[in-house]
């Protein structure tokens, strides 16, 4: 027999590249190359639910959801800027986090760098999708990032309120009045 009638092959055939999730509603969502149109609204609620800030560790006696981080954010955006009456800015902060919620898994900044650029183009994906599902231009600027140190670090603020309960700074009943808060240790 003779070298050019040779085939080579490996022991084991590759299987293609594969990473997708099964989510709630019995979608898959192809975390390698996602698309606006594979999850439900639910689905995405649920893992933002179900996702942990910072992978659980916090001073909070509970661990924080990514869906009451959001929430949160949305709030102290309400709070802090009153004159920002817009669905749109209400949907992209409760979404900043979004990539998270799908993924399943909020990884602390400090670790990001350590995961690569193959993690980045992941959560850039998820991002993107997102983005084109909402009907809005990745990039615009979320009040999201400037409220994680605070959330982190600091017990809550207390949003100082009137006897008719709304927040002194805000026209309307506050959405953004916050009534429950963990403990802080």
């Amino acid at each position: 027999m003779s070298s050019e009638t040779l085939q080579f092959r490996p022991a084991v055939e590759r299987a293609p590249t594969r990473a997708w999730v099964r989510l709630y509603s019995g979608k898959r969502l192809d975390l390698l190359n996602p698309t606006p149109f594979d999850w439900e609204d639910a689905d995405l609620a649920i893992g933002l639910a179900r996702t942990y800030r910072w992978g659980g560790h916090s001073a909070w006696d509970l661990p924080l959801s990514v869906a009451q981080h959001s929430l949160l954010v949305l709030a102290l955006r309400r709070l802090w800027f009153p004159q920002i009456d817009d669905p749109r800015a209400d949907l992209r902060e409760l979404l900043h986090d979004a990539d998270e919620g799908l993924l399943g898994f909020d990884c602390i900044s400090v670790v990001k760098p350590f995961l690569g650029e193959a993690y980045r183009k992941l959560t850039e994906a998820l991002e993107r999708a997102v983005a084109l599902r909402y009907g809005w231009r990745r990039g615009l600027p979320s009040r999201g990032s400037r409220t994680k140190g605070l959330i982190a670090s600091r017990r809550p603020p207390k949003p100082s309120t009137s006897s008719a309960g709304r927040d002194k700074r805000c026209a309307r009943p506050c959405a953004s009045r916050i009534s429950h808060w963990p403990r802080i240790r």
